[in-house]
């Protein structure tokens, strides 16, 4: 319940609202109790500050995202199973930004997370499969480290992309590498 009263406040006064704020006031949410309590007790609080962050969005700088805070907002709305399709797709926007810079300090620590959540909310956007797309690609193929392939192989079943020579890149990459993944076991 305090978590969410400061959701409230927070959400109530915009210029506190960065993605930074955001992502860490949803998990706080997510972690600090069960998603059926939070959408039993509380549904108007969590969408009212889920719809704060969405309209919010526009007045966000670029340079102010970065995927770490993209993942923690797309996490709590999955686990929580929050259904905001705005704000989902506001995320995909600025990941689809960053995945496309050709920066060599680019941080991907946390694509497998934002890849989880975005397979695992109900909603199959074109967005979040653009977002997909872009990871599939050569360069930001390569920088993910083997331990995150069968969540890229099982965020392109869900999201029902399908690339023959894509998947078999992966799946040699990942033969050559001892992997326990439930994802790669049923392939």
């Amino acid at each position: 319940a305090q978590v969410v009263a400061i959701a409230d406040w927070v959400g109530a006064r915009a210029e506190h609202l960065t993605p930074q704020v955001a992502g860490n006031i949803l998990r706080g949410i997510a972690n600090a109790t069960s998603p059926r309590q939070v959408l039993s007790e509380f549904p108007e609080a969590a969408l009212r500050f889920a719809d704060a962050v969405a309209s919010r969005w526009g007045q966000v700088e670029a340079s102010d995202v970065d995927l770490a805070d993209l993942a923690s907002i797309t996490w709590a709305l999955a686990t929580l199973r929050l259904s905001h399709y705005e704000l989902q797709e506001k995320c995909c926007s600025p990941a689809a930004r960053v995945l496309g810079q050709r920066s060599t300090t680019s941080d991907f620590t946390h694509l497998p997370v934002f890849l989880w959540a975005l397979a695992s909310n109900s909603h199959r956007t074109e967005a979040a499969r653009g977002v997909l797309r872009q990871v599939m690609g050569e360069r930001v193929m390569a920088e993910l480290p083997d331990n995150d392939l069968p969540v890229l192989v099982w965020s392109m079943a869900v999201l029902n992309l399908f690339d023959e020579t894509f998947l078999r890149d992966v799946l040699a990459r990942c033969s050559s590498v001892s992997l326990q993944s439930a994802a790669l076991i049923r392939l």
